[in-house]
């Protein structure tokens, strides 16, 4: 099906969200700031990039473990040139809220396993010959490196490759293959590129390369930042009528953040939740420094951006059995051998492993209920904020990615918990307004890597 281009609107793209929107706003709708410094990384590996912070990519990233349910694939290219701040704010802040709402995705095949590859692209600080693009991380289940990664993103230049882009992450990625086989589970395949420059500068074209990933069964969706209508005159419907995807136009600028009676209740449960996760090896020393500094650098942007991290961390999104002892024992993947006695609490040192067993058992039942408790807060939370959310009327990213992904997991089979609030909603044309004739992907004269 080659998919005509779709502009959401604040009230269409609230269908997706699970809330409809208004034109209104509201005293919680604040303009976003720029991001507080990441803190110290306690361990790093690898070369160390050109960022101003020194992170560098986290290519060695935990690969997804294999999975017998269904797989949704997220491959996320944020333009990251002098004017994309904002953007960049609102990945790290809506990667939760995103999380939070895929919670309700359901198959009848199994659990849903949700893997994220992310890519920057149009900062002068990367290599030219690379089209200033960058993977910064491959596809990975590891919610807190992708958020340390989005956190480690800074801004410069640029040059804005959309082509070159979508054709590195069509090419690069460990995409996975879907079996033909009768009641195999779904594999959801998707590049979502947001930026604010015409989609068709450098000298990849983008139809080529969409044409590419469209071959391989991957849908390319399209974020533009700004005006609807220089979005559709700049070629970002064009891209995602190319491939088959739903093209947005959203504000960058935008911070939607609320304040309810639950918050404290549930920060409190997120801080007992941590006390819950123990390190087995060198591996683990750095995931929890990790998951601590990720809970200090989204707590300094707000509580909301916090709340919803917590809730995160409540879900079954949220995994680190190749750190944490206790989730490795419930996915049964721990393995004595593997443990490095120096790195467990002094109590479990001496423990026979049956004896560890035993201990862990209990911890991961002490976490199952706060996790439990964390998840009802947050629902009660949700129920108080839907009346202040249908005052709003913006589109941001978050907005944007849920309804991308939540839209194509329908059309391949998925149901979502929250489905009785949802309308469906026809393609809508934006006012007639079409982009100038050019062939699809040439490049504008002052725009060559």
């Amino acid at each position: 099906m080659h998919r005509t281009h779709q502009t959401l609107t604040a009230s269409s793209i609230a269908l997706f969200a699970g809330f409809a929107l208004s034109p209104c706003a509201v005293a919680q709708h604040q303009t976003a700031q720029n991001a507080p410094p990441l803190p110290a990384r306690i361990a790093q590996t690898g070369p160390i990039s050109n960022a101003e912070n020194g992170l560098p990519p986290a290519l060695d990233a935990v690969t997804p473990a294999p999975h017998d349910g269904p797989v949704v694939q997220l491959a996320l290219l944020l333009d990251t040139s002098n004017s994309m701040d904002g953007l960049i704010d609102q990945a790290r802040a809506e990667l939760w809220t995103v999380i939070n709402r895929l919670q309700g995705l359901q198959h009848g095949s199994g659990d849903v396993q949700f893997q994220v590859a992310l890519y920057q692209y149009g900062n002068d600080r990367l290599e030219s010959a690379d089209g200033f693009v960058q993977m910064r991380t491959p596809f990975t289940t590891d919610l807190d490196v992708l958020s340390e990664q989005l956190f480690a993103l800074t801004t410069d230049g640029g040059s804005e490759y959309c082509g070159w882009v979508i054709g590195d992450a069509t090419n690069e990625l460990a995409w996975s293959e879907p079996s033909n086989a009768d009641g195999a589970p779904p594999v959801l395949r998707m590049i979502v590129v947001a930026g604010n420059e015409p989609f068709s500068q450098g000298t990849v074209a983008y139809s080529e390369t969409i044409g590419s990933a469209s071959s391989k069964g991957i849908r390319v969706h399209t974020v533009f930042c700004g005006n609807d209508a220089e979005g559709v005159s700049t070629y970002w419907s064009d891209g995602a009528s190319i491939g088959e995807g739903f093209y947005f136009s959203i504000d960058q600028d935008e911070s939607v953040r609320f304040r309810t009676q639950y918050d404290d209740a549930i920060l409190q449960g997120n801080t007992r939740l941590n006390s819950t996760f123990y390190n087995f090896n060198a591996q683990g020393r750095v995931g929890l420094a990790r998951q601590l500094s990720m809970d200090m650098a989204n707590e300094a942007q707000s509580d909301e951006q916090m709340v919803q991290r917590a809730a995160s961390k409540a879900s079954g999104f949220y995994g680190n059995a190749h750190w944490d002892i206790v989730d490795a024992h419930d996915k049964g993947t721990l393995k004595e051998e593997d443990i490095e006695p120096e790195a467990l609490p002094e109590e479990w040192r001496d423990l026979e492993f049956d004896e560890l067993v035993e201990q862990l058992e209990l911890k991961l039942e002490e976490r199952q209920k706060i996790q439990e408790e964390i998840r009802e807060l947050f629902e009660k939370r949700e129920q108080e904020v839907a009346q202040q959310r249908e005052e709003m009327g913006v589109v941001t990213l978050g907005m944007a990615l849920s309804s991308a992904i939540i839209d194509q997991a329908r059309e391949q089979g998925f149901s979502h918990a929250d489905d009785e609030k949802f309308e469906e909603f026809d393609p809508v044309s934006p006012d007639g307004i079409m982009p100038p004739e050019m062939p699809l992907g040439e490049s504008e004269p002052d725009a060559q890597p």
